[in-house]
């Protein structure tokens, strides 16, 4: 599921004469360039069909391909797990189960999280599906923030008992957090009882989607048990439910990298969900005559990003691409590579947002920059605290005013000058607080391959 204009994959149960109103099983919009995996459990005592359903989306930039197709007989495999735990087979949880894969409440909060399916009781906040299957079939767990909710609750949710971890280990989850009053997410590791400060937090609205976490699990020396532990903080009012899904713990460094040339997809920056339209990979020109990069930068036969200006946009609208959450530090520095050619190009700004903070601008340039990729460089501002980039795209006048992006990188120099010196932001007001991502940076190289809790081939697993 590849391209700009891609439109839905629906996959149904069905066990009469009509194909269900509800899929069973979702995914919509471009997934990336590379091959993804899905699975779902059939719980069914009659005989069925498994349909699977593509629909077109809005232009022709949008094919979907399936391959090795495969129904076996058994739930789906929870996956792997990490070392020694005392819940084999158990160290990722998609909430289908009714016993949570041994997650439990906690009894020193002051309420609980709920599993439930399709969307929660309160209008304009929580998911309307799982993450798992994409559908109101699949479970999930949230805080219901509704009365008698006061500000301030606390619920917590703790994992079943692992071990460790003696070598590199990622925490991965999904996490959904959209209301006018979203309160805290926090995620601790406790260990005898001690949580100490929390390994991830997040805070605030960040729009109707899923996101995805990654968080590295700092190794011990023994095998030690821990349990990971969810805390959920309720909001100003109701519309505040927050909730999670897809939660996993697998052997290995988390796999996210800030550093991409784009060639091999978005790496481990993900598209806004509340601006105007998105950023765009491509190859070559792009569909409009004297605007936008005749090829990237990197090798001059690879993929770039750029922001379309053609029709539907209008002047004004942006779309802006999030980076992962990177480790405080005091010396970074942001490089990339822009292309603004053509009559009516708008404005390249970059933004820097630590984590609980609203977004601050720090690198600007607007207008044609000639028909040439240009080197862009800043520096990041000292910070105690993870924080994000934000690369945001604001169209011009006219469809003339493709920009693109290419070859970002991050790194720890100590000499970042501004490049080029002109690039003083004009603006000092913060894009909407819910632009953030949902990874952790690491230093391994640029990576393709997209969170995803379904692994193994695309098969369907049937219980009988």
């Amino acid at each position: 599921m590849y391209g700009s204009n891609v439109g839905a994959l629906n996959v149904y149960v069905q066990t009469g004469a009509a194909i269900p109103s509800t899929p069973t099983w979702k995914r919509t919009g471009t997934q990336g360039t590379h091959w993804l995996m899905g699975q779902f459990s059939v719980n069914v005592k009659t005989p069925f069909n498994v349909v699977i359903e593509g629909v077109r989306g809005n232009g022709y930039r949008g094919d979907i391909a399936i391959d090795d197709v495969n129904i076996t007989n058994g739930s789906c495999s929870a996956g792997t797990t990490v070392g020694p735990s005392s819940k084999p087979a158990a160290d990722k949880c998609n909430f289908e189960a009714s016993n949570l894969c041994g997650f439990s409440q906690d009894h020193s909060d002051k309420f609980d999280w709920s599993r439930t399916t399709g969307s929660t009781s309160s209008r304009g906040t929580g998911p309307s599906s799982d993450h798992t299957y994409g559908t109101r079939l699949g479970h999930y767990m949230y805080i219901e923030t509704s009365s008698p909710r006061r500000p301030n609750d606390v619920a917590r949710l703790n994992s079943f008992i692992l071990t460790g971890p003696t070598s590199p280990t990622c925490l991965t989850f999904w996490y959904h957090m959209y209301g006018n009053s979203i309160g805290t997410l926090n995620v601790y590791v406790t260990r005898n009882g001690a949580k100490g400060s929390p390994i991830w937090q997040m805070s605030g609205n960040q729009g109707n989607s899923w996101n995805v976490a990654e968080v590295s699990i700092k190794t011990v020396s023994g095998s030690t048990p821990y349990q990971i532990v969810f805390e959920g903080i309720v909001g100003r009012t109701y519309l505040g439910d927050i909730a999670i899904d897809d939660f996993s713990v697998t052997a290995g460094s988390c796999s996210a990298s800030v550093n991409c040339n784009f060639d091999s997809g978005l790496c481990s920056w993900r598209n806004d969900k509340t601006d105007k339209f998105d950023w765009t990979l491509n190859k070559g020109t792009t569909g409009s005559g004297g605007t936008g990069p005749t090829t990237d930068h990197t090798s001059g036969h690879g993929e770039y990003v750029f922001i379309e200006a053609s029709s539907p946009r209008i002047n004004g609208d942006n779309a802006q691409l999030i980076s992962a959450n990177i480790p405080a530090s005091n010396t970074t520095c942001f490089h990339f590579y822009y292309h603004m050619y053509g009559t009516a190009v708008g404005t390249l700004r970059v933004w820097y947002k630590e984590s609980g903070a609203y977004p601050v601008p720090i690198w600007e340039q607007a207008g044609s920059k000639g028909n040439a990729w240009q080197k862009g460089q800043i520096t990041i501002p000292t910070s105690k605290r993870d924080f994000q980039i934000i690369v945001e795209g604001v169209r011009g006048s006219s469809w003339s005013g493709d920009i693109g992006l290419d070859d970002v990188s991050i790194d720890n120099a100590t000499s970042c000058p501004m490049i080029p010196n002109t690039a003083k932001p004009t603006v000092t007001m913060s894009p909407p607080p819910s632009v953030i991502t949902t990874t952790t940076w690491r230093q391994p190289p640029p990576t393709s391959a997209l969170p995803t809790p379904m692994i193994g081939q695309f098969h369907f697993c049937t219980i009988l």
